[in-house]
């Protein structure tokens, strides 16, 4: 079954999302994997697209619609190979998250090559960060601003560090414990302390693929749906408490993702 499966991790926005998705979407919308399935039985041939989705606790009932019907279920239609969101982008701090994604990528490109060999602590990164966006957007909010810089910043860092050394590792510290779950305890204590953290990564990049979801909390599986697989959050973007599980609803040609919280 597995070669009938390829994974793609962090794909471009581009080729997630379709042509006319609004440009706010950008900045909200994180894929994180893509899941190509070939000649399966009840799926057949068929792309799907794991997406983190931003977000802070604030759940206002303008923030739900048609397709993110609750804080912890949200829906994409299926088109071809790529994804659409027809509910207005209304998320936490909209109006403020395309010039903070800006300054998170400018920074990034300063000090990407610092950021793989550690040169601070993950907190003084993030309180840097956080500092950098509020004084330019001091009405983003300070834990919004920390927030957001260490999920735009890990993410960017998993890119590079993918680019570089074939590794999915979001982590940014080296952290022999962060190693150790995404390894599943591949490495023993004295190997890791001889190994370039950097080109150690999460094995399984996608979790029960096409078996059966384990859920962390209630049993939340999607009526006359297809689970597909589930990942945990934090193997992708740094301190992410998300498990997200994904299901296919062939009627209706949408993905399902629920989102449950360790």
């Amino acid at each position: 079954m597995q070669n009938n499966i390829d994974l793609i991790p962090y794909p471009k926005f581009e080729d997630v999302f379709v042509e006319d998705t609004d440009p706010k979407a950008r900045y909200v919308f994180q894929p994180l994997v893509t899941i190509k399935i070939k000649n399966y039985n009840g799926i057949e041939n068929k792309t799907f697209h794991i997406i983190s989705v931003w977000d802070t606790g604030d759940y206002e009932r303008d923030y739900f619609g048609n397709f993110r019907v609750d804080v912890n279920e949200i829906s994409f239609n299926i088109i071809g190979d790529k994804l659409e969101y027809k509910d207005d982008i209304k998320f936490p701090k909209i109006t403020f998250l395309e010039a903070a994604y800006n300054i998170i990528v400018e920074d990034f490109e300063k000090h990407k090559e610092s950021y793989l060999i550690n040169f601070e602590s993950k907190s003084k990164k993030i309180e840097r960060g956080g500092r950098l966006i509020l004084n330019k957007i001091p009405e983003f909010g300070a834990f919004e601003s920390r927030y957001y810089f260490e999920r735009i910043t890990s993410i960017l860092l998993s890119k590079y560090r993918l680019e570089k050394y074939g590794a999915v590792n979001s982590s940014f510290d080296n952290n022999a414990w962060y190693i150790h779950q995404i390894t599943n305890g591949k490495y023993s204590e004295k190997a890791l302390k001889e190994i370039d953290f950097n080109k150690i990564g999460k094995i399984n990049l996608v979790d029960k693929l096409l078996g059966k979801p384990e859920f962390l909390q209630n049993n939340e599986y999607v009526e006359n749906t297809i689970f597909i697989g589930q990942l945990d959050e934090w193997h992708y973007i740094s301190s992410s408490s998300t498990n997200t599980f994904l299901f296919y609803d062939p009627l209706n040609n949408k993905q399902v993702q629920i989102f449950q919280w360790d």
